[in-house]
């Protein structure tokens, strides 16, 4: 048969795993046990090149349309993130921040390829907005009853402490209600006092400190874990 173009929903996938060659996006495992490699289109969608059947049957029996998530309580309000969030996002990735990993800035490409591969069915990635205005992303992903959070506020002056107390809450509400994890935990570069503020204050306990980040081919940078226990 023929290899056919066929679409990937997200919430069909289980988890992206790196590319075994340098012309590819990345492998998936699909929640039915398949596997396959998958590349992001213009429209940012997620498809794969294919001539299996059983493949083919199971991606068109299951093209289910993208819902987008949103939460809101006062003035906060998180949504999923949108292809057409890329541009905001390269502008913010490009600063030096405390979640710059180092000086040199990523290229667009590699963005839309973070934003394409952001949600699946265990994970997701939100824009932060506060009356009205876009002021940076909260994440997750979720694993043997654990989820790992990544919180990163790029327009500080437009959010405050409450505000951001208000995310925290929404987001582990929200992970509870669908996942009912017993474990949050998130890393996160030592020297960020910012984001080790907003964690200790919605009681997230220091696990260790002996996380490295390779932030050059000659320096790395000290990496802290962070740990919160829920009830279930």
């Amino acid at each position: 048969m023929k290899s056919i173009e066929v679409i990937v929903p997200r919430v069909l996938v289980k988890k992206h795993y790196p590319h075994p060659e340098f012309y590819g996006e990345s492998i998936v495992e699909l929640l039915n046990g398949m596997v396959t490699d998958v590349y992001t289109n213009e429209k940012g969608h997620l498809f794969t090149i294919t001539s299996e059947n059983n493949l083919i049957d199971y991606l068109r029996s299951n093209q289910l349309e993208e819902q987008e998530v949103l939460i809101s309580k006062n003035d906060v309000l998180v949504r999923s993130i949108r292809w057409t969030d890329v541009n905001l996002l390269n502008q913010w990735f490009n600063r030096f921040t405390n979640y710059s990993y180092n000086e040199q800035g990523l290229d667009i490409e590699s963005i839309e390829v973070f934003v394409s591969h952001s949600i699946t069915k265990f994970s997701h990635l939100f824009m932060i907005v506060v009356e009205e205005n876009e002021v940076g992303t909260f994440g997750f992903s979720v694993s043997d009853n654990k989820s790992i959070i990544t919180l990163e506020v790029y327009e500080k002056r437009l959010i405050d402490d409450n505000q951001i107390d208000v995310l925290i809450t929404l987001m582990i509400d929200y992970i509870q209600l669908h996942y009912n994890v017993a474990i949050y935990q998130s890393i996160i570069f030592c020297d960020d006092v910012y984001t080790k503020k907003i964690l200790e204050r919605n009681q997230f306990h220091l696990l260790n400190e002996e996380y490295e980040f390779q932030v050059s081919f000659e320096d790395v940078k000290q990496g802290c874990l962070y740990n919160k226990d829920v009830e279930q």
